[in-house]
């Protein structure tokens, strides 16, 4: 009987502290933000050339291309707070995501009818496997970019 009563209590105090752990550890995990730092990649200039409209992200897509390996294992929302919201998402076999950024030439800018379907847009497209983290970053048309 003695034992139950202990075990009891002690139960009753866990249930107090262990909200606390959970916090804790929800901060610790949520606060990380550790985006590459790569020099002269501005992720607030790439955020806000939506559509590659200003031509800031043609600027910018070498530094990316160059060092691809370092944005691989990221998950789709360190992603977003990296680049921005996607132009463009697509869901792929064995729930794979790719993400779409427009770069240059994006049917967003120019309403001309010779790019209405994109296939002359200058891309970032990166892979999510069915975990959530990116595998693959490919610049889709890169050679057609003046670099």
């Amino acid at each position: 009987m003695g034992n139950l009563i202990f075990i009891n209590t002690i139960v009753k105090k866990m249930k107090n502290i262990f909200p606390l752990y959970i916090s804790i550890a929800f901060l610790m995990f949520s606060c990380n933000s550790n985006h590459p730092t790569i020099e002269g990649l501005d992720y607030t200039a790439w955020k806000y050339d939506q559509g590659g409209c200003n031509g800031d992200r043609e600027k910018m897509v070498s530094f990316i291309h160059e060092n691809k390996e370092q944005f691989l294992y990221f998950n789709q929302n360190n992603i977003i707070s990296m680049f921005g919201k996607p132009e463009n998402q697509t869901l792929f076999t064995r729930s794979q995501t790719i993400y779409f950024y427009h770069i240059k030439n994006s049917s967003l800018c120019n309403k001309t009818l010779d790019n209405a379907d994109n296939s002359k847009t200058v891309m970032l497209q990166i892979r999510f496997d069915a975990l959530n983290r990116s595998k693959e970053l490919f610049v889709y048309n890169y050679n057609d970019l003046e670099i």
